[in-house]
């Protein structure tokens, strides 16, 4: 898979800076066909602690959606 199909990267030399713009929709051909997920983050966190986070995250979201259903409204007012 070539990374330059997925992503477009700019330097703008004048300020120094660097941008990139993402190919959403060629990243999700690529990620159906190959029954991947791609996360891509700025931060420097190691890939093996980031894959550690999301399932967390995931697990967090799945829990709560199966609680959601029996919990009772609450209304609270302060002044």
């Amino acid at each position: 898979m070539d990374p330059k199909n997925l992503v477009q990267l700019k330097f703008d030399y004048k300020n120094m800076k660097f941008s990139y713009d993402l190919k959403h929709k060629a990243i999700q051909r690529k990620t159906k066909r190959f029954g991947y997920t791609v996360l891509i983050t700025n931060t420097g966190i190691a890939a093996n602690d980031l894959q550690k986070i999301y399932r967390e995250k995931d697990a967090v979201e799945k829990s709560f959606s199966h609680i959601k259903p029996h919990l009772e409204p609450f209304f609270s007012r302060s002044e």
